[in-house]
C-alpha cells in the first residue's frame, strides 16, 4: 500500500500543511519562516512579504561587481551582483561555466535580445542598493514564441520556465530591453 503524501503540489493537491516551523503561503504551499519578511518573495503569490515592516535584506552583503562574463559584456548593464540565488551560483566564474550549455541558443538570431534574456538569468542586472533585477516574464515569452520552432529543429526544448519571473512591466519589479 503506498503511503500517503504529506504535501503535494498539483492541482489534484493544491494545499501543504505546513509545520510550525513554516509559513503558508496564500496558495497553500509551505516555506521556512526565515523566508518570511526577508525582502524576497519566496510564495509564488507573494503573501510571505505582505504587512512586512522594517524589512531587512538578506545579510550575504551583497554590492555590485563589474560583469566580467564574456558572452555578458555590452548588454546594456555592467554591473551584476553574487551570488545568484535564484539559480544557486556562487560567482561569475560559475555562471559563465553554466552558460557554456547555453551557447548554441544564444547564437540564434530568432530573438533580438535573446543574449541578454539569458544573461540576466545568469549573470543578473544589479541594482544600485546592491539587489539584482530580473527580466521581465513577457521578454522571456517573448523568446521562447519566436525561438521555439527554431529550436525545435534542433532537437532542443525551450529551456527556460519563464512563469518563475516577474508578471509585471514596473521597472522596479524587472526589467525590459
Amino acid at each position: 500500500m503506498p503511503e500517503p503524501m504529506s504535501c503535494c503540489a498539483g492541482p489534484s493537491h493544491p494545499t501543504e500543511t505546513c509545520s510550525p516551523a513554516e509559513f503558508s503561503c496564500g496558495n497553500g504551499e509551505c516555506r521556512a519562516l526565515e523566508s518570511v519578511c526577508d525582502g524576497w518573495h519566496d510564495c509564488p503569490d507573494g503573501t510571505d512579504e505582505l504587512n512586512c515592516t522594517g524589512v531587512s535584506y538578506p545579510p550575504f552583503g551583497s554590492v555590485c561587481e563589474p560583469v566580467e562574463v564574456e558572452m555578458c559584456l555590452g548588454l546594456g548593464y555592467n554591473a551584476t551582483s553574487f551570488p545568484n540565488i535564484w539559480l544557486a551560483i556562487p560567482d561569475q566564474e560559475g555562471a559563465a561555466e553554466v552558460l557554456q550549455d547555453y551557447q548554441t541558443l544564444m547564437e540564434l538570431a530568432c530573438y533580438q535580445h535573446l543574449r541578454l534574456l539569458i544573461c540576466s538569468l545568469f549573470v543578473p542586472k544589479c541594482t544600485p542598493d546592491g539587489g539584482v533585477l530580473q527580466p521581465c516574464r513577457a521578454v522571456c515569452l517573448a523568446a521562447e514564441l519566436r525561438c521555439q520552432q527554431s529550436l525545435g529543429l534542433l532537437g532542443i526544448l525551450w529551456p527556460i520556465n519563464c512563469n518563475i519571473l516577474p508578471d509585471s512591466n514596473d521597472p522596479i519589479e524587472c526589467f525590459q530591453p
